[in-house]
């Protein structure tokens, strides 16, 4: 039989009994499309292979349980964009909740007046930035790193598209990452000995 002549949806059905060649054939036509849709995203070529194996063996995997009603393709790549996100997410490091009071009895008693001093400086820093984004922006933040909310949970919260909470963060990291990288340049001008 010739393999590459075949529907996806009867290769899917093929596989189902278990017919290696099939699945081979269903690899053979999405593996490439699926890595660099992975790749277009991550800029890692490791992790989206990993990404893409993954993806193709659950195929594999559940083809015994799994029902699919539409087009492959379409839920392929459906599935390796929840794959992307959930890997950027993962790659984001979220922020540490402190109990402010405890935090500035703890700054008092342990630091230096230089250490205050800086301190405060990176305080002021977080709230200029936070202060610079737009209302929208900045609510969708802080619940996502200050109350630990899920974008999905901001996206129902906010009545917006989880690509919209995600380009939201993803732009308000960049904001910080800027103000951070200013402050600690001009911190190494005027306090070089204590960075």
């Amino acid at each position: 039989m010739d393999y590459n002549q075949v529907a996806d949806f009867q290769l899917l059905a093929y596989c189902k009994e278990d017919d290696v060649k099939a699945y081979n054939e269903l690899f053979k036509r999405y593996s490439l499309k699926l890595y660099k849709q992975a790749l277009r995203y991550l800029a890692q070529e490791e992790i989206a292979e990993e990404l893409m194996l993954d993806l193709l063996f659950d195929l594999w995997d559940k083809r015994h349980t799994r029902e699919l009603t539409g087009e492959l393709g379409a839920y392929l790549y459906r599935c390796m964009r929840n794959k992307i996100v959930d890997q950027r997410r993962r790659a984001i490091p979220p922020l540490v909740k402190f109990d402010e009071t405890s935090l500035s009895e703890t700054l008092i008693d342990h630091r230096k007046g230089d250490d205050l001093v800086l301190s405060a400086d990176a305080e002021d820093v977080y709230r200029q930035a936070l202060d610079s984004m737009s209302p929208q922006r900045r609510k969708v933040f802080q619940l996502s790193r200050e109350e630990q909310f899920t974008y999905a949970e901001i996206a129902q919260e906010m009545n917006l598209s989880v690509n919209t909470v995600e380009n939201y963060v993803a732009a308000a990291l960049e904001i910080f990452r800027k103000r951070t990288k200013e402050y600690l340049t001009l911190m190494s001008l005027l306090f070089p000995f204590f960075l």
